[in-house]
């Protein structure tokens, strides 16, 4: 079981660091508290997937990481894998839905920085975030294409950002879906991705250089 391997090897990391590392950090809750951040930071770096609910139940365990790896438990890593593979499948789901209509430009709407680097507070928020930020995307490619058009006429360049929406938005949904398809059907599935990265961000926080 990839978790219960991810467990052991969380035990051996802090051991081998204690042996060998120059400046070893004490297995506490600081550390625990920066362990935390990290691995979270690797699976959800955007704050898309999980949510304020969601974040609340992991939180409960932010100081209590350092007494998992010591005694080589597996209650937050599971709940973590669970949590992650419901919102990725839910994410999956979303983008083929907000992918089917074309999207409007003419429509006033906002993406506040604030939405942009919080967690969303439930699934509709989820969902209107994966829209916003899909969005601004293909906006952002429509600005940079609209800019290298020759095209003065204002008719004919309006004609030309129509014809390449679509193959925009099938670009970035297409990117979006790539992400998460990875780590669904990685090898080893969810279960073996959280697991490498909960033994990577631990090693990270040892030394940012190290690679588990």
């Amino acid at each position: 079981q990839p978790i219960n391997k991810a467990a052991a090897n969380a035990f051996l990391i802090t051991r081998m660091v204690d042996k060998f590392h120059i400046q070893p950090r004490i297995l506490n809750d600081t550390l625990s508290n920066d362990f935390f951040n990290q691995f979270l930071k690797q699976l959800d770096e955007d704050h898309i997937y999980f949510n304020e609910d969601d974040i609340a139940q992991l939180s409960a365990y932010k100081f209590q990481l350092d007494d998992q790896i010591r005694q080589k438990k597996n209650d937050f890593l599971k709940l973590v894998t669970s949590l992650y593979t419901k919102r990725l499948q839910e994410a999956d789901t979303m983008i083929d839905a907000i992918s089917k209509k074309s999207f409007s430009f003419t429509i006033s709407e906002k993406f506040t920085v604030t939405e942009d680097t919080s967690y969303p507070a439930d699934i509709t928020s989820m969902h209107n975030k994966l829209y916003k930020k899909i969005k601004l995307e293909v906006l952002n490619d429509l600005l940079e294409f609209n800019n290298d058009l020759t095209v003065k006429n204002s008719s004919q360049q309006k004609q030309l950002l129509d014809s390449v929406q679509s193959s925009f938005q099938k670009k970035t949904q297409s990117i979006y879906k790539r992400n998460i398809t990875r780590i669904l059907q990685s090898p080893g599935g969810v279960e073996q991705f959280t697991s490498d990265e909960y033994c990577k961000a631990l090693a990270s926080c040892y030394d940012p250089h190290t690679e588990f």
